[in-house]
């Protein structure tokens, strides 16, 4: 099963607002209110996932099932419906840097929102394909060298999802995007991934 969630800032009170201030009070001025914008896509504490994307392949070649849970306003929703559709699952997650922002995003708001996730999702143990396949992780040996999904696609001649950007920055682009078009970039970027998979795996089982 391929995924891939969006994010989009969450509402902050004055505390938060106060502690995210004080997260950028040493970057150079210039930077602080890009800093800031990242912090409120990148981490659950000033974040909100709005939408995750799935494909299943029961042949690991062709799409069997694409799903996404979409809400801008019940995130707690996203993740419950999320949940139930992986609760039986058996295979392997297929993600792009998923080992370090989807899962792990999405295992902090089950324990914000007190959703019990599958034992086998939680499983983060690295150096493995099982149950977590990180195509980033992989590829590069686990580090080894920096590769981002765009290049990636690119090196494999995959369609690139980044392309439904119209090369905009991608935080820019959510900033402003509408809900079809959240939906659309979500699923690009899993069939994309998907893709990269079936060319990877190939290689590294």
């Amino acid at each position: 099963m391929s995924l891939d969630i969006e994010t989009l800032p969450k509402e902050l009170d004055d505390r938060m607002l106060f502690l995210l201030n004080k997260k950028v009070q040493n970057e150079p001025e210039e930077k602080k209110e890009r800093r800031k914008l990242e912090y409120t896509f990148h981490e659950p504490q000033y974040a909100k996932v709005c939408s995750i994307g799935t494909l299943y392949s029961a042949d690991g070649e062709n799409i069997s099932q694409e799903d996404i849970f979409f809400s801008r306003d019940d995130e707690k929703g996203v993740i419950e419906a999320f949940i139930h559709h992986i609760s039986r699952f058996q295979g392997i997650f297929t993600h792009f840097n998923g080992l370090d922002f989807d899962v792990p995003f999405i295992l902090a708001k089950c324990v914000q929102y007190g959703i019990d996730p599958p034992s086998r999702f939680c499983n983060l143990i690295r150096f493995r394909t099982n149950p977590h396949y990180d195509l980033m992780q992989v590829y590069t040996a686990w580090g080894k060298f920096k590769v981002n999904l765009a290049e990636l696609l690119i090196t494999f001649g995959v369609t690139n999802s980044k392309d439904i950007l119209d090369y905009q920055d991608t935080l820019s682009f959510l900033q402003t995007a509408s809900d079809e078009d959240i939906q659309k970039y979500n699923m690009a970027d899993v069939r994309s991934t998907f893709e990269a998979y079936k060319k990877i795996s190939k290689i590294y089982k």
